[in-house]
């Protein structure tokens, strides 16, 4: 709603603001407590909630259009995936643990590779299609329009 009714002056909009994204790294709950030293519960605390909305704030407003960072193939791909990497990050990373191999930069990677293909394949072969599915049964809004007006399609 804000993002159809505000938009900061031109002046203000900078590609540099991109620079924001990877500080919710450092929000995440095990970074920040070897960074500072401080502990907190992940959905809990207000002042992180603040920070992250802070930042998805500065990324959806002060970012221009045609950002190559936020706006490329691997961006689009993982937004389409993004319901299916939120369903499956956590079976997928109780599923590297059990097995042993989340240790270290290479368990970090095969986990992150493991979860995109499972998401990837999941919106390919499930999500995709029953939307789609969805989408025809749904009735078509030309023809309710063409309904409304007492007309069908291109009769008189």
């Amino acid at each position: 709603l804000a993002y159809n009714r505000w938009g900061p002056a031109k002046r203000m909009r900078h590609h540099a603001f991109v620079l924001a994204l990877p500080m919710l790294l450092l929000l995440y709950p095990a970074i920040l407590e070897r960074l500072t030293g401080w502990t907190y519960s992940m959905w809990f605390t207000p002042a992180i909630l603040l920070a992250m909305a802070a930042i998805f704030s500065v990324l959806v407003f002060l970012v221009p259009d045609g950002n190559p960072v936020l706006e490329n193939r691997v961006g689009d791909h993982l937004g389409k995936i993004s319901y299916s990497l939120y369903l499956l990050h956590f079976p997928m990373l109780l599923l590297v643990t059990e097995a042993g191999l989340s240790k270290g930069m290479g368990g970090l990677a095969l986990y992150l590779a493991a979860t995109v293909l499972a998401a990837s394949a999941t919106y390919r072969f499930y999500e995709f299609p029953t939307r789609r599915r969805l989408r025809a049964l749904a009735p078509q809004r030309d023809a309710d329009i063409a309904v409304a007006a007492g007309t069908r399609g291109s009769q008189p």
